[in-house]
């Protein structure tokens, strides 16, 4: 008996992710397709989200995608972003976040002013009542004027300011060393505020996956409020995974066509659930 405990257990370990997500676990649980090939439009990134909730075998899904389309600036030393995320959750309500940036062309991509819109969408793919929100936001002078309809919220910075969605355009631009970068502070999703981070070049990262030959390029980034972020990136410079706790981001020009069997699936499973309550 006691045999057996240890041989459950043992296959219980085994099912255990056990470490943070990298390209090589986010291999070993499937979240990693090929790569789009090298070449195309630069300017235009597509993402798959992926999720892990701990174990190997179960749980782990394509629930969005993040697609982040770099312009240049209407004014030299700037560029313009936009991005378009989508988080579906298991009950079929998306998250739907688009924006527009105007960033410095600076290591950050510091931000200068942005619009965000915010929408929740029920299974049958209506919005949801009262959960929209349009949001406006600009830098000036160390301090942050956050604005929703005729109201508006000051905060001060110690720093530079970037966003978590300009740091994925920002990163393909830095040398593969460490980044002789003061601590900046970090805007996540263009609504929370995080400071004192801080980008560091972690050297070769050792994985041939996903019909790329190693070894990647390894940055991680740290700060107050937030666990920390890592990026996997080509000898080209092209981003191609990044993760956070139990999301990653996963470079895939499908992310759209993913996202949208996801939906029908869950949205299936809705209906039928829905029919079995109502028989």
């Amino acid at each position: 008996m006691l045999q057996r405990k240890r041989e459950t257990t043992r296959r219980e370990r085994d099912r255990m992710a056990g470490e943070p997500l990298s390209p090589a676990l986010l291999e070993r649980i499937g979240g990693i397709q090929p790569f789009p090939p090298a070449g195309g439009d630069g300017r235009v990134r597509s993402f798959r989200i992926f999720t892990c909730h701990g174990n190997v075998d179960e749980g782990n899904l394509a629930v969005g995608l993040l697609r982040i389309q770099r312009e240049d600036g209407e004014r030299p030393g700037e560029l313009g972003l936009t991005v378009d995320q989508r988080i579906l959750n298991g009950e079929g309500t998306l998250h739907s976040q688009r924006a527009r940036a105007r960033c410095r062309g600076d290591a950050i991509a510091s931000l200068m002013d942005w619009d965000l819109s915010s929408r929740f969408f029920g299974g049958d793919g209506e919005p949801a009542a009262g959960l929209t929100a349009e949001e406006s936001g600009r830098v000036e002078g160390g301090t942050i004027e956050f604005r929703k309809g005729s109201s508006a919220v000051r905060r001060s910075v110690s720093g530079s300011l970037t966003s978590d969605w300009s740091l994925f355009t920002a990163i393909e631009r830095l040398a593969f060393e460490s980044p002789r970068l003061p601590a900046f502070d970090v805007l996540e999703g263009l609504s929370l505020l995080r400071p004192g981070h801080r980008l560091v070049y972690r050297g070769l990262y050792h994985w041939s996956g996903g019909g790329v030959d190693g070894p990647l390029r390894w940055f991680q980034q740290t700060g107050h409020g937030t666990l920390p972020y890592e990026y996997w990136l080509d000898g080209g410079h092209r981003l191609l995974v990044a993760s956070t706790l139990a999301r990653a981001y996963v470079l895939d020009d499908r992310a759209e066509e993913a996202l949208r069997a996801r939906q029908e699936e869950v949205q299936r499973r809705v209906r039928a659930r829905r029919a079995r309550k109502n028989a």
